[in-house]
């Protein structure tokens, strides 16, 4: 099955393997092995949350990973808005 690669666009990167339950990937022009999946989006995570009033579990369940990857991404994305609004405050 070939794919787009998501370094660099080009649809060159074929299966390689499954290690723990896991299908990895390996991409034919920069020779990058990564494992594939849909990523998790920040922001509309942080909407979800605060807007749709999902729980942790509720929002692990339909992203299919664990209560603490969500309060990582929950954690990390609160961090860079509050330096975004701060930095619109000093400038």
């Amino acid at each position: 099955m070939n794919k787009k690669s998501a370094f660099i666009g080009e649809q060159i990167y074929k299966e390689n393997g499954i290690k723990s339950g896991v299908q990895l990937y390996k991409c034919y022009n920069c020779n990058r092995q990564f494992i594939g999946g849909d990523r998790i989006n920040s922001s509309n995570l942080w909407e979800e949350y605060s807007i749709g009033k999902q729980t942790y579990s509720q929002l692990a369940s339909k992203y299919k990973c664990s209560i603490k990857t969500i309060q990582r991404k929950l954690d990390g994305y609160r961090i860079i808005e509050v330096k975004r609004k701060f930095a619109k405050l000093l400038f």
